[in-house]
């Protein structure tokens, strides 16, 4: 896609970058392999949420403090809930400049064979250059295609089958 491609993490309350793929574009984003960031304000901390168990997924989101970093940052705890319901009906998270300005983001979630999320695959860029359309059409449709990938590939080669169990 010529964009930068991440992949994190939830570490506890935070969302941490494992690796990153930049781009040669001129524009740099955050997310160095080893840097933190917020769940709320990201597409993969969203993407990581919106896949817990409802309980587990709820006890975390009342840990965390909602900070504004721009204005279009959720910072309503009920909102934020509903964008979660969102992203779990439809596979994938969008970040619209809620973490950085001018800055858009697609993320979908690595899942374990039940279902539970263990990683994130995010591609952001300039929102310059990342329409909305782009974003919930042929990035997302990447994005979730890789993901799957990903975990087809893990859970393949650690020897579990679909139901968790050996192969």
């Amino acid at each position: 896609t010529g964009e930068a491609v991440f992949l994190t993490v939830r570490s506890g309350h935070e969302l941490l970058y494992l690796d990153a793929v930049m781009p040669p574009a001129a524009v740099r984003m955050v997310g160095r392999p080893g840097d933190r960031d917020l769940l709320h304000a990201t597409s993969q901390g969203k993407a990581l949420l919106a896949f817990l168990p409802a309980a587990r997924r709820d006890e975390i989101v009342g840990y965390l403090r909602f900070e504004r970093v721009t204005p279009r940052t959720l910072t309503d705890r009920r909102r934020f809930l509903a964008e979660l319901d969102e992203v779990r009906r439809r596979g994938y998270a969008l970040q619209n400049e809620e973490r950085e300005g001018n800055i858009r983001a697609v993320a979908a979630p690595v899942l374990d064979p039940g279902g539970y999320p263990v990683a994130a695959v995010c591609l952001a860029g300039p929102s310059a250059r990342l329409g909305t359309g782009d974003l919930e059409g042929r990035l997302a449709d990447a994005v979730r295609l890789a993901a799957h990938r990903i975990s087809a590939l893990v859970y393949r080669n650690a020897g579990v089958g679909r139901e968790g169990g050996a192969v």
